[in-house]
């Protein structure tokens, strides 16, 4: 966590010639995380949600330090000690502050050990499971995919410079608030006597207030009342914004970045419009040659413009074509190009450095129609994108490799089914291909009702086991020709893709399987990150150029696939 002094970064802008200012380090911390939380912007972070105390003389912040519990500190300019103020064994999920009060809405603390038991303390041992859903009650220690179900957290306050609960006016236990997952929310009025809690936010436009629901909260007596109405005193401090009265700050902090430019920090002068980059957080990358990604657009047979990212391979050579990865998931041409548009099933531009040509494919919003439209949705996109680059020379339409995870891990797999010949290599990971065994771990879930319309439209019994045949991936594995990687990186997605991983295994067909047992949807932890892309990068680089990494460590991987080649 950093200090810039706002006096040296405007002398700074004035004098471009000059050495940037050097920021003063408030604290470090460091955690192997996955970042459970519901704050998605965040999910990784370690530092989070600085916040000046009322007096300008500290910095509080939410911190995890060596532990995925997010916990408040508080470190003083003057010595720059850092201060703990919750307990290591809760998570904060939010806080507020208003002169000498602040306030927490606290959660119950995530053990890393813990997240996928299936049996021990704090688990019963025999249960009713009628109505449960399969992931909660096989794991109920992880809430990450629960993301339809209340969130049960406690409000606290910092007395003595230690967080302690709140307790209930009418019980000596915490008061408790039953949030919306991803809702969540508190705020302390200025007077410090209040702070309003957000149950539940609005389902439609962000200013309507009618839909959400607040608790409004006595610090001091501990009593409380819910209401979707605020007097307008409250509602000068709410969460929610106004957009009125804002200042301009004297200085503004920004990122720049581009589809070949990293990110760095900015400042600017809003008085004047100039601005300098004031610290890289990549300084060697200068020193690396970073293959450029050019904007392609293609149409696809439905008239459709389709955009994404190709990157060449270093010496590109134009009277050579090259085999193709088809990376999926999404395209965002002003961020700057590393592995793709997720952790998860992209290697990026280390598959370019093994002479691949890369595509990173924005694909259309595939929730236009219900039941999805796989072909729509990604198979015909794929399809042209290959057609294009093949005939401008620059690809061999004979080896082309694709990868999806997720929701386009299901596209992939339709793909490689459906025009099994088209593809020669394929990454799937953390998706369900239309299984059995997904489409009845969600009959019981928040979802039951739109269960059909997400999978093939009928249910997978009498006349509906026709739909399922013509539209399930899961079901038509023998079709596929393509080697195929299947990536779990969780217990729950090992259970999702079981059945096509299984399949193609039992026809001895060229499958290989990673599982992460400690892993995350979208990948965290930076160990998970480089051996699954490391594995990405390996498996395209054998299926479609026939080459052997010269690791020693890697010579059992190897054996396993020229066996199944």
């Amino acid at each position: 966590l950093w200090l810039f002094d706002v006096d040296d970064l405007l002398q700074s802008i004035e004098k471009p010639e000059s050495n940037p200012p050097e920021p003063l380090a408030l604290a470090r911390m460091s955690a192997a995380i996955n970042g459970y939380s519901t704050d998605f912007a965040n999910l990784g972070n370690t530092l989070l949600h600085p916040k000046w105390s009322n007096d300008g003389q500290s910095v509080f912040f939410l911190g995890r330090d060596g532990r995925e519990n997010r916990q408040l500190f508080r470190v003083d300019l003057n010595d720059r000690r850092v201060a703990v103020l919750s307990p290591p064994d809760r998570d904060v999920f939010a806080y507020s502050v208003s002169g000498p009060r602040i306030v927490l809405l606290v959660g119950r603390g995530i053990q890393s050990d813990d997240v996928w038991r299936v049996e021990g303390a704090g688990i019963d041992d025999i249960v009713t499971g009628t109505g449960q859903a399969l992931n909660p009650l096989l794991f109920p220690n992880f809430r990450e995919y629960a993301n339809v179900a209340p969130l049960e957290l406690e409000v606290w306050q910092v007395e003595e410079h230690t967080a302690v609960p709140v307790l209930a006016v009418d019980s000596d236990d915490p008061l408790r608030v039953s949030a919306r997952f991803g809702d969540e929310d508190i705020i302390v009025a200025p007077d410090g006597d209040e702070a309003i809690a957000v149950l539940e936010g609005p389902t439609g436009p962000a200013s309507d207030r009618d839909t959400t629901r607040y608790l409004v909260i006595d610090l001091d007596s501990g009593s409380y009342r819910e209401t979707t109405v605020l007097a307008d005193a409250e509602l000068s401090w709410t969460p929610f914004p106004t957009g009125k009265g804002e200042v301009e700050p004297p200085v503004r902090l920004s990122v720049s970045e581009g589809l070949n430019k990293p990110p760095t920090l900015v400042a600017t002068d809003p008085a004047t419009g100039e601005s300098r980059e004031i610290f890289d957080p990549n300084p060697q990358l200068q020193d690396i040659e970073l293959l450029p990604v050019e904007v392609l657009e293609w149409k696809d047979k439905h008239d459709r413009t389709v955009i994404g990212g190709l990157i060449k391979p270093a010496g590109y050579d134009a009277g050579r074509r090259y085999p193709l990865v088809i990376q999926t998931h999404g395209f965002e041409q002003n961020r700057f190009f590393r592995v793709g548009n997720s952790e998860t099933a992209n290697a990026g531009r280390a598959l370019a450095s093994r002479d691949i040509v890369v595509l990173q494919v924005s694909e259309p919003d595939p929730f236009t129609e219900l039941p999805l439209d796989l072909e729509k949705a990604g198979l015909d996109i794929y399809i042209a994108a290959i057609d294009d680059l093949a005939l401008k020379g620059i690809v061999d339409p004979e080896k082309v490799g694709i990868s999806g995870y997720s929701l386009t891990g299901l596209t992939v797999a339709a793909s490689i089914t459906r025009a099994p010949d088209r593809f020669a290599a394929a990454v799937i990971a953390n998706a369900d291909p239309l299984t059995l065994t997904g489409y009845y771990s969600y009959v019981d879930s928040p979802l039951d009702g739109a269960t059909e319309d997400l999978f093939t439209g009928a249910a997978p019994i009498g006349d509906g086991l026709q739909a399922w045949l013509k539209k399930s991936p899961s079901l038509s594995t023998d079709s596929i020709e393509a080697a195929v990687l299947v990536s779990a990186t969780d217990p729950f997605h090992l259970l999702s893709l079981w059945d096509f991983y299984a399949a193609l295994r039992y026809q001895r067909k060229p499958v290989e399987l990673q599982f992460i047992r400690s892993g995350k949807h979208n990948l965290m932890k930076p160990l998970h990150r480089v051996s699954h892309q490391e594995l990405i990068v390996d498996w395209f680089d054998f299926w479609l150029n026939a080459h052997e990494h010269e690791d020693p460590g890697k010579t059992d991987q190897y054996e396993r696939w020229r066996q199944v080649r």
